[in-house]
Order: C-alpha cells, then structure tokens, then sequence
C-alpha cells in the first residue's frame, strides 16, 4: 500500500512537473525547453510497468507535441487545443499564469461591482416600522428635542483646559 501512495505522488509530482515544463516553454519559446517537455513527457509514458518501452501508449509524447506546436504557431485549431489544455488544469494559480503567457482570453470580472450587503441583524427583533425613524441620542428619548434642550440652559463662558484666560488677563489684552 505505501509503494502504491509513494507511486502516486510520483505519477503526480511528474505531472507538474510535466505543466510546469510546458508553462516554460509557452514563455521563453526555446527550442531547449521544448526539449524538456518531450523529455518528460516520453517518460511519463513508459511509467505503466505492464508495458515495454516499445509500447505503442505515447498519450504524453503526442499532446506534447501538439501543445508546443499550438504554442509556436496559433490558429485556430491550436487555440481550441490550447484551451482543452487550459480547461485541465486544477491548479488555479497555473492556470492563470499559463493563460496569460498564451495570451487567451481569460473570464473578466465585472467592471462594476454591487454594493455589499451588510446585514448583520442590528434591526432584527425591532417590532415593523421602527427602523425608518431612529433617534441618534438618548436625550431626545427622554426629555425632548434637542432644540427644546438647548433653549433651557443659560450659556457660561467656558475656559479650556490651560487656562488661556489667565495667560492672556480677564481682560483681554494680555497685561
């Protein structure tokens, strides 16, 4: 069971291996890298130890091919294989990344967002009607308006906090 599991994570980290090889080649466009790709891609079709090396299974070698040709040469049948290709990929962040270096037309956001909606039951249990007419202070809940407040109390002068009435004398001119 353990060589099974290790056999698979290295079927998997082949495979990435394998994007990540073809992502470098959609980049650079160099005959080396190319290289690379059908290197792994032959290796990865001799993994199935029921088969000889002279197997005719060649699933990697071929859509390697194709894929590096549709990358060096677009049309319109290496776009669609380019995005059979793109649509495979599980891994969001390579996907993005090897869109962008083939250039295809990636979903686009909407310009204009809706507004979040942020209900988090502040009114929720308030009897129908009371959350059109809110009263922003106590005061107003208790005792009144606050224009009725403000004509019961006698205006004082006010001194701040440093005593700029003594620095500059009651009178105002500062002697």
């Amino acid at each position: 069971m353990s060589s099974n599991a290790s056999g698979d994570e290295w079927h998997a980290k082949t495979l990435r291996a394998w994007q990540l090889a073809i992502l470098r080649f959609a980049v650079t466009l160099d005959h080396a890298d190319r290289l690379v790709v059908l290197a792994i891609a032959a290796e990865m079709d001799g993994l199935d130890p029921l088969q000889d090396r002279r197997s005719a299974f060649g699933f990697f070698r071929r859509i390697s091919a194709d894929l590096c040709t549709a990358i060096l040469e677009p049309n319109e049948r290496s776009s669609t294989l380019l995005g059979e290709y793109l649509a495979r990929i599980n891994d969001k962040r390579l996907k993005r990344v090897f869109a962008a270096a083939i250039e295809a037309d990636q979903p686009k956001l909407p310009s204009v967002r809706k507004p979040i909606k942020r209900d988090n039951g502040l009114w929720r249990g308030l009897p129908p009607g009371t959350t059109k007419r809110t009263r922003a202070f106590s005061s107003e809940v208790d005792t009144g308006s606050r224009e009725e407040n403000a004509s019961k109390q006698e205006i004082e002068p006010r001194s701040d906090s440093i005593g700029t009435e003594k620095a500059i004398g009651r009178d105002g001119t500062g002697f």
